[in-house]
């Protein structure tokens, strides 16, 4: 798969998530989007939070508009998905 081919996958991908997300948020009621999991964690308004900051940093880097940032260089690799998953460590629950 071409560099190109992974963008417009990973846009598709996005596209759709966002677009499930979104429609699960509007479907729940203020008290759900409140309620923090009972062995802890973010409420799902939390969640919606840090997405939609994430989601504007990421568009800042992918436009330019974050300074410094910069196109990858001629020949980048995606670090596959499932290397990244391995570095996160268990949650730790008590």
């Amino acid at each position: 798969m071409t560099h190109a081919e992974r963008i417009d996958a990973l846009s598709s991908a996005f596209t759709e998530s966002m677009t499930r997300l979104l429609a699960r948020l509007d479907g729940a009621s203020p008290t759900a989007l409140m309620a923090k999991p009972p062995e802890g964690g973010w409420s799902s308004a939390e969640i919606a939070w840090h997405v939609g900051v994430i989601n504007v940093a990421f568009a800042g880097l992918i436009d330019g508009s974050i300074p410094n940032a910069r196109p990858a260089p001629e020949g980048f690799l995606e670090t596959p998905w499932t290397e990244i998953a391995s570095r996160v460590p268990a949650k730790h629950v008590e």
